[in-house]
C-alpha cells in the first residue's frame, strides 16, 4: 500500500514538473532546434513590444553600410495573448488591407538603446531600472530573415536573460545594400522595425 501511495506521488510530481515546463515554454516562441533556451529555473517577468529604428553606419575600414545599434520605445504586453504577429502589426504598410497597431493601446514602459562604447553595448531601461546586456547567441527566425537573439544581462537587477524574437523591418533598403563612400562617413541611416522583448530572471 505505501509502495503504490509513494508512486502515486512520484507520478504526480513528475506530471506537475512537466506541466511546469509546457508553461514555461509557452513563455516564448524559439528555433526546434532547441539551440536556444530559456536558462533553467529563469521564469517570464515582463515581455515588451519595441518600436523604433535599426541604426547603420558607413564603416571606414570595410566602406560597408553595418549595424550600429537601435533604439526602440517599449510597451508592455505582458499579458496580451498571443504576442508574436504584434511586430508584424506595427510594420504593416499603407497597401495592407488590414489596419496597423495603434501603440496607444499600450503602456509606454520604457526604452532601448545602444551605448557609446566602442563597441556599443544593448541597454534596456524599463521602469527607471536599467540592465546591459550581452549577446550571447542567435539563429534565423523560421520563414523570416530576421533573427532570433538570446541577450545575457552583464549589469543590473530587473532580469538574467533577454530574448529579442519576431523582429519585424529594420533591414536596410535596397539602395543602401552596397558599398558607402568616404563622404557617407559619420551619417547614419535608420530603419523601422518592431520586435518582442522578452525578460526572465
Amino acid at each position: 500500500m505505501l509502495h503504490h501511495l509513494r508512486l502515486l506521488v512520484l507520478t504526480r510530481c513528475i506530471g506537475v514538473l512537466l506541466m511546469a515546463q509546457v508553461i514555461a515554454a509557452a513563455d516564448i516562441v524559439l528555433p526546434a532546434s532547441g539551440s536556444l533556451k530559456v536558462p533553467v529555473g529563469q521564469k517570464m517577468v515582463i515581455r515588451t513590444l519595441g518600436s523604433g529604428n535599426q541604426i547603420y553606419k558607413c564603416d571606414p575600414a570595410s566602406l560597408q553600410w553595418t549595424s550600429a545599434g537601435a533604439t526602440a520605445v517599449l510597451f508592455d504586453v505582458t499579458k496580451t495573448p498571443n504576442p508574436e504577429g504584434l511586430p508584424e502589426a506595427v510594420m504593416r504598410g499603407d497597401r495592407s488591407v488590414r489596419p496597423r497597431l495603434d501603440l496607444k493601446d499600450f503602456s509606454h514602459i520604457g526604452n532601448h538603446f545602444f551605448s557609446k562604447d566602442v563597441k556599443p553595448v544593448p541597454i534596456f531601461r524599463i521602469k527607471n531600472r536599467e540592465i546591459r546586456t550581452a549577446e550571447i547567441g542567435s539563429e534565423k527566425s523560421p520563414g523570416s530573415p530576421d533573427r532570433i537573439i538570446k541577450l545575457k544581462v552583464t549589469q543590473g537587477t530587473l532580469a538574467k536573460t533577454v530574448f529579442q524574437t519576431s523582429t519585424s523591418g529594420g533591414q536596410l533598403d535596397v539602395q543602401f545594400a552596397g558599398a558607402c563612400t568616404k563622404a557617407d562617413f559619420g551619417n547614419t541611416i535608420q530603419q523601422p522595425y518592431a520586435a518582442l522583448y522578452t525578460f526572465f530572471a
